[in-house]
């Protein structure tokens, strides 16, 4: 059985994924996760993050979901995230090219 967390920035998901682990230890994680490959690869992300950065993430996510097809793996999926961050690097380059022009 495969479980996904899914959720917003700083609301405890990975908080809850520990939490799990330690009570059902039968349960895995992947061992490298999309943070990871952001360092990995120097990427921006947070508030410097990018469109081309966003697709990277999710192209990576669902990589790795497709690796994992018997066994118990538990997730973090940040897919509202990925979607939240494409629209904000987006917008942030629309209002920047807003002042330029005014």
């Amino acid at each position: 059985m495969r479980i996904a967390i899914s959720g917003t920035a700083c609301q405890g998901k990975s908080t809850l994924i520990k939490d799990f682990l330690q009570e059902w230890n039968m349960y895995t994680t992947p061992a490298k996760t999309y943070r990871d490959y952001l360092t990995e690869n120097n990427l921006p992300h947070s508030k410097e993050t990018t469109k081309d950065t966003q697709w990277d993430i999710l192209n990576f996510m669902v990589d790795t979901l497709q690796q994992y097809s018997k066994g118990d793996k538990l997730f973090l999926i940040v897919a509202l995230l990925i979607i939240w961050y494409i629209l904000f690097g987006l917008m942030k380059k629309i209002i920047a090219t807003l002042i330029a022009i005014l």
